[in-house]
C-alpha cells in the first residue's frame, strides 16, 4: 500500500513532516534548487530514513536563504503551538539545553563574568 504525500506551504519554519503531508516554507517557491533540495530531504523522513538531519552536508545558499528570511528560524525551537497542539521536539530540547550550558560555563569559567 503506498500513501499519497501532500505537499502544503506555511510562513514559517523551513520544512518539516507531519503524518502524510509535508510542509514547506512559502518563501521556498522562489528559490526551486533550495525548494527541490529540502523537499527530498523531508522526503527521506517520509520514507523512515534514520538520523537524516545529521547525515546532511552544511548547505551555505540555504543558511544564507534563512538569514534572508527570519520566519525560518522557528525551526529551531523546542516548543510551538501547532493549531491546537503543543508540538516539541527532545532533540531540540537537548540541543538547546546543551548550548545553554556551554554559554554559561564559558561566561562563568572562562570569561569570568558572572
Amino acid at each position: 500500500m503506498e500513501t499519497e504525500v501532500k505537499t502544503t506551504y506555511e510562513c514559517y519554519g523551513i520544512g518539516r513532516r507531519i503524518g502524510n503531508e509535508i510542509r514547506l516554507n512559502e518563501h521556498l517557491k522562489d528559490y526551486p534548487v533550495l525548494h527541490d533540495l529540502v523537499l527530498q530531504h523531508e522526503l527521506k523522513h517520509f520514507i523512515g530514513k534514520k538520523n537524516v538531519d545529521w547525515q546532511e552536508p552544511f548547505n551555505l545558499d540555504l543558511f544564507t536563504w534563512t538569514l534572508k528570511h527570519p520566519s525560518s528560524w522557528l525551526q529551531v525551537l523546542p516548543l510551538r503551538i501547532d493549531g491546537d497542539v503543543l508540538a516539541y521536539s527532545w532533540t531540540l530540547i537537548y540541543l538547546w539545553v546543551f548550548v545553554i550550558a556551554w554559554a554559561i560555563f564559558l561566561f562563568v569559567f572562562v570569561l569570568g563574568v558572572l
